[in-house]
């Protein structure tokens, strides 16, 4: 077994591994449960190279011995942490911001108190906090006259220094409009370069959420509008969750909002807030003085993201056949009774038009979905459909829009589907092990990890996975692996 020694493989042994469990989540609150003990290990074999530190125990008497912004915790947190992000991500959220939450600001704030006080918690490397600083400058009315702070806060430092530099690459802007990029960025050698009146919006601050000590944002009580803390919460333990909504809780004014990723906690962590819905989308809402709820949700959790399975809408049936032996005995249309030459060049010419004609029919459909044109892309996709139900891509890009409108017994449907006539189409493997892990789910989520892992590893490490959005085999790994 090896011990660790740099280069090497590190291969805990119980002790070792709760050892650092332990000694990470008091620091820093990341969580590595069993299930997640090899994350845990690649990343301290990783910080032994890095900190060029010679065995796995010199490194726990160093971490024990210095507190967590010591050079040597910054490294063990940057090896541990995967900033996962891009502009704009979740147009839904963005929708809520956009239509529901600013609007209320711009509607309860008068000229005299015009200001904006927004916190963007484990902002990564700062597509999140700026993406808010470009909807601000886009939505306020009369923006000069208003005073606005955003405050973006991260644990890795080396996230937050590229967060400063403002410059970005390509896979940051997956499904941005095109005329956010020309307006908002400059283009300079092959990177796109923030522009100043955007990038002076944020102020960037290295935070552990779980220390609020004396110079930290905690300790300004009843400062923030807004907090938008996303997909940070699910790498934490309940005890470090609890602590962590209650000093959020106490930063917020009173009447300030709470947005938390779709893939957070069930809202019975949040039990200081009230809970508000909008397009399927919940927020919580830091009371006002003696202030009563006039829509009280009675039932939080059937909004949550993921809502509950009761909540889908009208199934599409598409008479889909239920085993192989259904689908051998479906009837087909039945070809003209020509000659066996003029019937192979026919079918042939006409399978080759057909091919391209969907294929375009398909590329116009996703665009029309990346645009949030969902229904418009439906339509196309059922229109191929009635054409030919064997279209593995086509039910793919269907779990998708249905996982956009939050319809996810629908999306399980289709992506069930497209694997059942691909059984190697990753994404849609990936999908639905994103789809049960979401659920809580771990018996199923274990069995589409197994099949996605099994079908990257088959692929070269930086080939790119068809219908990722150009993500590498290596990427979509180091995703899955960080996930569960």
């Amino acid at each position: 077994m090896s011990r660790g020694h740099y280069g090497s493989k590190v291969d805990l042994t119980p002790a070792e591994y709760s050892r650092f469990r332990d000694l990470i989540l008091a620091r820093t609150g990341l969580y590595y449960p069993e299930k997640k003990k090899k994350d845990l290990e690649r990343g301290l074999a990783a910080s032994l190279i890095q900190a060029n530190i010679p065995d796995i125990n010199t490194l726990y008497q160093h971490l024990q011995r210095f507190d967590e912004e010591n050079p040597l915790w910054s490294v063990v947190i940057n090896a541990l942490t995967i900033g996962e992000t891009y502009f704009f991500r979740n147009k839904l959220h963005f929708k809520v911001l956009k239509e529901y939450i600013l609007k209320k600001f711009i509607d309860q704030k008068n000229e005299h108190e015009r200001t904006l006080r927004i916190w963007s918690a484990g902002c990564a490397s700062g597509e999140e906090p700026y993406s808010i600083a470009i909807l601000l400058y886009e939505t306020l009315p009369l923006l000069t006259q208003w005073k606005i702070q955003i405050f973006g806060t991260d644990i890795n430092k080396r996230f937050l220094a590229r967060a400063l530099e403002g410059t970005y690459g390509l896979w940051s802007f997956r499904k941005v409009d095109k005329e956010i990029m020309k307006q908002y960025f400059i283009f300079r050698d092959n990177e796109f370069v923030l522009r100043p009146e955007i990038k002076q919006m944020v102020t960037f601050q290295y935070l552990n959420l779980l220390r609020n000590g004396y110079h930290s944002i905690y300790s300004y009580p009843n400062m923030f509008d807004l907090i938008i803390c996303r997909n940070v919460t699910i790498y934490f333990d309940d005890e470090s969750i609890r602590k962590i909504m209650q000093n959020f809780y106490r930063s917020l004014l009173p009447g300030g909002w709470l947005l938390v990723g779709q893939s957070e906690p069930q809202p019975k962590k949040y039990t200081d807030f009230k809970v508000h819905s909008y397009k399927g989308a919940l927020v919580f809402r830091k009371s006002l003085p003696f202030e009563e709820e006039k829509e009280p949700l009675e039932h939080p959790d059937e909004y949550w993201l993921p809502p509950a399975r009761t909540l889908t809408k009208t199934r599409i049936d598409l008479d889909w056949p239920t085993s192989q032996t259904e689908l051998a005995g479906m009837e087909l249309p039945l070809l003209p009774q020509k000659s066996s030459s003029f019937l192979k060049s026919s079918v042939q010419a006409s399978e080759d038009t057909f091919q391209k004609t969907a294929q375009h029919d398909l590329n116009e459909a996703r665009e029309l979905a990346n645009q949030g044109k969902l229904d418009a892309g439906e339509r196309i996709c059922l229109n191929l459909l009635k054409k030919n139900r064997l279209m593995p891509e086509v039910y793919y890009l269907l779990a998708m829009i249905a996982t956009e409108r939050n319809q996810l017994d629908e999306a399980e449907r289709f992506y069930k589907k497209t694997v059942y006539l691909k059984s190697d189409f990753v994404m849609a493997q990936f999908g639905l092990f994103n789809l049960y892990l979401s659920q809580g789910d771990d018996k199923q989520a274990q069995i589409y990890f197994d099949n996605t892992r099994e079908l990257l590893l088959k692929l070269p490490a930086n080939g790119i996975v068809p219908h990722s959005d150009n993500l590498t085999a290596t990427k979509l790994l180091d995703i899955i692996d960080i996930n569960f």
